[in-house]
């Protein structure tokens, strides 16, 4: 299963309940206290995230999960 952590850019603190997407897809988990996550059942390919947090911009990036 695909893992990973959200920070902030600026003060590099680990954000909490940040919304990560699968983007054109109904998947999406929160980010936990620590800001780490987990993305359950992806099968090996390419994904667009989109990384979402109150107050800040939506943030997009694409990562390639290995078999």
């Amino acid at each position: 299963m695909p893992t990973g952590t959200v920070a902030n850019a600026s003060t590099r603190l680990f954000l909490g309940t940040a919304e990560v997407k699968i983007a054109g897809t109904a998947t999406a988990v929160l980010t936990d206290r620590e800001g780490r996550f987990t993305l359950p059942n992806l099968a090996p390919g390419s994904y667009t995230l989109e990384v979402s947090y109150a107050g800040l911009d939506t943030l997009t990036r694409t990562v390639t999960v290995a078999a």
